[in-house]
């Protein structure tokens, strides 16, 4: 039984829109004789810094320093730290992702040109130093796994996708996959699962469609962004929750997976978002302008785009018959199986609100592992990393990259949080600077209230994609607007101003 939501009340309206450091080493500055009378010191002439091998781990972490040896399953390695301070220290292969080597800028300084410092690299000669392709063994296929949890637009956004997106180029993997788990729900506020009616669901769409810009366009844009066989990495979509705005994401790329437990869909009941709103004409313009939108996506990831219109409107009606395994749709009750119906009021058939909590609803589509496989959507379904590297086709050698990303989208998480903390805090301290009664105090005054409508504006320009605009009561586009209004306020009633 396909598993659908709905309530019954209508839209408000749709909104616009470890690590080691890289350390140099020390240099190396000359000293007078011990004991010889003082006399001018030569300057010693300053030579070039050498740079250091990197080292990455399938744990995420790297070091740096110089290879000193390697075997097919140990590397021996002259860790540098702070100061030029180093060790040596052996890791196992196995337990290494790639190597980064590098070239120096002055041959002399490094310590690898005399084949007397390290025989076993073959520096200094014609010979290519080992592990310049990297530890991993050609092989082991790569797989980069991002985690895109929390609420769509405010823990995910565009900003820490383009982060993860480049960190994942360093790593050169074979598959991207993005796993998405994310909470339902909207401006801070967590909503039910089936709950579908009274969301602006279709007002994260342009989100979802900058992401897939990154996802897709600029990934097959980007020369450097290849794998270590020099191909584009394959991109992979991994459902288990993807309800509301987040739900546009996966049609944006060829594969898509999902977990048994899955649920794909929460952006019914567009038809509703504008009513009361100008003419009927004007609606469906802009219900057609959306929807547009939201197909597109689907067209581009090469899926069929009547499951997206199915998902959004809930006067559309569809239904789907197969032959020979594979779906064929009609957007009228003549298939065998009807996936969703008009939700037509007079003719008795909306929703009621137990089967909307039930899932047995048919206004609005949303999909289950099973559904959506047989519909052809899902590539199959997976719970566990092993079990999608299977259908992968990658199950005997791989390797899972999935911490690094967690980072980057925690970091921008707590800095959208703090952001918007920091938003109130400096409100309220510009609502307590006095103007004073003489000319001085009254400068002195505007000058720091000035300072502090820039830090606000600073702060929204940086995180304004993903910031609440219920904190800051107005939405940050609008904030910026009005900032700029009260500063050159300030200023005008400034230069007006006389002692």
């Amino acid at each position: 039984m396909l598993k659908n939501t709905t309530l019954k009340r209508t839209v408000n309206a749709l909104l616009a829109g470890l690590a080691a450091a890289t350390f140099g080493l020390a240099t190396v500055q000359s000293s007078a004789a011990y004991g010889q009378p003082a006399t001018e010191k030569p300057k010693a002439e300053k030579k070039a810094e050498p740079t250091l091998d990197t080292i990455i781990f399938k744990s995420g972490r790297s070091v740096k320093g110089y290879i000193l040896s390697e075997t097919d399953s140990v590397l021996k390695v002259k860790v540098v730290g702070a100061g030029g301070l180093s060790v040596e220290t052996t890791y196992n292969k196995s337990d290494v992702l790639t190597i980064e080597k590098a070239k120096p800028a002055d041959p002399a300084a490094d310590p690898k040109a005399d084949p007397k410092t390290d025989p076993a690299t073959g520096a200094g000669s014609d010979k290519p130093a080992k592990g310049a392709a990297g530890a991993i063994s050609s092989d082991t296929t790569v797989i980069y796994l991002a985690k895109l949890e929390g609420e769509f637009g405010h823990d995910v956004s565009a900003t820490p996708m383009r982060k993860v997106m480049e960190d994942a180029k360093k790593l050169k993997p074979d598959i991207i996959v993005l796993k998405i788990d994310a909470t339902y729900g909207q401006h801070g506020d967590e909503i039910p699962d089936f709950w579908t009616i009274g969301t602006d669901n279709y007002g994260q769409l342009d989100t979802a469609r900058q992401i897939q810009t990154i996802l897709t366009d600029d990934m097959r844009d980007d020369d450097e962004f290849l794998t270590r066989d020099g191909k584009k990495p394959r991109l992979v979509m991994w459902v288990k929750k993807a309800l509301g705005g987040v739900a546009f994401l996966p049609f944006t790329a060829p594969d898509i997976y999902y977990t048994s437990d899955s649920w794909h869909g929460g952006i019914g009941y567009l038809e509703l978002m504008f009513k009361g709103m100008g003419d009927e004409v004007v609606r469906q313009k802009m219900f057609s302008l959306l929807l547009g939108r939201a197909e597109g996506l689907a067209i581009k990831g090469g899926h069929d785009p009547k499951i997206v219109r199915a998902m959004s409107r809930a006067d559309y009606v569809l239904s789907v018959t197969f032959e020979g395994g594979k779906p064929v749709y009609y957007e009228d009750m003549s298939g065998e199986h009807l996936l969703t119906d008009d939700a037509s009021e007079e003719g008795g058939r909306r929703d009621n609100i137990q089967d909307v909590a039930r899932y047995k609803g048919n206004d609005v589509l949303t999909l289950d592992s099973e559904w959506a496989y047989k519909l052809g959507l899902s590539s199959g379904t997976a719970d566990k990393n092993e079990d999608l590297a299977f259908l992968l086709g990658v199950a005997r050698n791989y390797s899972f990259i999935e911490n690094r990303s967690e980072r980057i989208l925690k970091d921008w998480s707590e800095g959208v949080t703090q952001a918007e903390r920091d938003f109130q805090r400096l409100w309220r301290e510009f609502a307590r600077i006095p103007l004073g009664n003489d000319y001085d105090e009254r400068t002195r005054g505007r000058g720091q209230r000035i300072q502090i409508l820039q830090e606000i504006k600073s702060l929204l320009e940086r995180y304004k994609e993903a910031i609440n605009p219920r904190v800051i009561r107005n939405a940050p586009e609008n904030w910026q607007t009005e900032l700029n209004i009260m500063i050159n306020r300030l200023k005008q009633e400034q230069r007006l101003d006389k002692k």
